[in-house]
């Protein structure tokens, strides 16, 4: 079994930077998938499920998410299932509908996710193992509801401040909670706790159960990612670029210089120097423009003529846009493209509620202070989730 592990690994790993190897891991990947299907043994049918989990995140990153979500869902209808890969496939589903804007989906996924450690389960365990279920639980429901996160939602997360034994995925939840409420002591040191925790399963010889947004890489680099933001906002400009370099690098190095995910990166960097900028009145407009501008092709990123329509990452390209535009309104003979960015933003942001950043290049635009805007907006902002490929903000 552990041969087999090593190869899925492998095969995994070279697809995720190789599309022409995609159609070959893919086939390799599933005709062991159907070789295990009918098998009855426990051991079989973790190994099937295994190869599922595997086979969403190949699709996933080749951006085929509807093959990705039905692998999963193979997995929930298939013959007992054990009930870890179950719970894994729940999880990865919640979280990907999330990526997809499916937002009450993603909560439906995360509401079975909780119910699915039924009596069964809570009679098998000790009191301890049942506390650290529930704060998975709560974790997901918490990814599920980052957009708008409730009052309800805020005292349970309270409530698993102390627990030690979960998943990196899950700190990394309550991590952008915090982040999001402003906490950001809090948030700081468990993002820490999931770099440290997702690490170690990366260099675990047990290959975790998860797939797509929850694999540990996907959470290692989340957390990297979310911590140098979360440094931008506190001033902490030279750590936050220690932070964001090393996140670069490694997504380079595990899906390649030219995916979409760079240019987030770089997003996130260009927020960096726009906002030392800022703090140390220097000028560094041309940087941070360049900086933008790579992201944004990265990103794929649609012309200001078109809506971005069908595209992915609609959100985040909506918030560089905006964060590029705010740069430029220090520039007046560059009126007309800023004019240009906000309608862009203005059209694409279909969301009840408005993207901060939106609203203080308006402000901007209609000739208030820069010092006035920001200093009505202190403390409020965007931040992205790099493995969600979502903003969220208060």
């Amino acid at each position: 079994m552990s041969g087999i592990r090593s190869e899925v690994t492998l095969l995994v790993s070279i697809v995720m930077q190789s599309e022409p190897a995609y159609s070959e891991a893919i086939r390799i990947l599933e005709s062991g998938a159907s070789f295990l299907s009918s098998a009855k043994n426990p051991s079989s049918q973790m190994a099937f499920g295994r190869l599922e989990l595997n086979l969403a995140t190949v699709h996933a990153n080749m951006s085929n998410f509807e093959a990705a979500a039905e692998h999963l869902k193979l997995i929930l209808n298939s013959r007992s299932p054990p009930l870890l890969v179950k719970g894994a496939a729940l999880e990865a589903l919640a979280a990907l509908c999330v990526q997809l804007h499916q937002d009450q989906e993603g909560m439906d996924y995360a509401t079975a996710f909780a119910e699915l450690w039924g009596d069964e389960y809570v009679h098998a365990v000790t009191s301890e193992s049942l506390q650290d279920v529930k704060s998975e639980a709560i974790a997901l429901r918490i990814l599920a509801e980052m957009v708008n996160p409730s009052e309800s939602l805020h005292a349970e997360v309270l409530s698993s401040a102390d627990v030690q034994n979960i998943s990196g995925a899950a700190v990394l939840a309550f991590a952008e909670f915090h982040h999001v409420v402003g906490n950001f002591p809090v948030a700081k040191n468990l993002y820490k706790k999931a770099i440290t925790s997702s690490k170690q399963d990366l260099e675990s010889s047990v290959i975790s159960l998860s797939a797509i947004a929850m694999t540990p890489e996907a959470v290692h680099i989340g957390a990297i990612t979310g911590l140098g933001q979360l440094l931008i906002s506190v001033g902490d400009f030279e750590e936050a670029e220690v932070q964001l370099t090393e996140a670069l690098k490694d997504i380079e190095k595990i899906k390649g210089e030219k995916h979409p995910h760079v240019g987030v990166i770089l997003a996130c960097i260009g927020h960096l120097y726009q906002q030392r900028g800022i703090a140390r009145g220097s000028n560094e407009i041309f940087l941070v423009e360049g900086m933008y501008k790579s992201a944004l092709d990265l990103m794929k990123a649609s012309p200001l003529e078109s809506d971005n329509k069908g595209r992915r990452m609609t959100d985040i390209v909506a918030l560089t846009r905006a964060r590029l535009g705010t740069a430029l309104t220090a520039m007046p003979s560059r009126y007309n493209e800023v004019q240009k960015l906000k309608d862009w933003v203005d059209t694409v942001w279909n969301f009840s509620r408005p993207l901060p950043e939106l609203v203080q290049l308006k402000q901007l635009l209609a000739g208030k202070k820069q010092e006035e805007v920001l200093k009505d907006n202190r403390g409020i902002g965007s931040f992205i989730d790099i493995r969600l490929e979502r903003v969220f903000f208060k």
